[in-house]
């Protein structure tokens, strides 16, 4: 099984939040864990706002982000999805960030991971397993 992994997902596993088990089993199980490049940037974002918040122990960021990253096992360049990205959000009237997970996902007939309830509606709309 392919999956696309976004970052809410990562975040949920790495934090060891209530869903991390079952997550987790899901990407260890995968034959392929893809992401967009995109990813690198919310990881690195996302453990921004946690540090800024005080919301682990100082030093540990370098940790988490490293363990996000590790969790994909191919980023695919933003460029090979762009211009089907930005025809989707033209057309939804939403913003582009959703749509490289949800465009990666439906090339790869993978089932996206997501904790996002909008990006899996998003899914749901556009014949996108999550």
């Amino acid at each position: 099984m392919k999956i696309v992994l976004d970052v809410s997902a990562a975040a949920e596993i790495i934090f060891c939040r209530p869903s991390r088990k079952k997550l987790a089993s899901v990407v260890a199980n995968a034959d392929l864990v893809l992401a967009p490049s995109l990813f690198v940037v919310e990881a690195a974002n996302l453990i921004f706002k946690y540090h800024r918040e005080k919301l682990f122990e100082e030093g540990k960021q370098f940790e988490y982000y490293n363990e996000c990253l590790k969790l994909v096992d191919l980023f695919i360049p933003n460029e090979e999805l762009s211009l089907e990205v930005l025809s989707m959000a033209c057309n939804n009237k939403k913003p582009v960030y959703d749509y490289y997970y949800l465009v990666l996902a439906r090339r790869n007939s993978a089932t996206l991971l997501t904790q996002d309830k909008v990006l899996q509606s998003e899914a749901k709309k556009h014949g996108v397993n999550a």
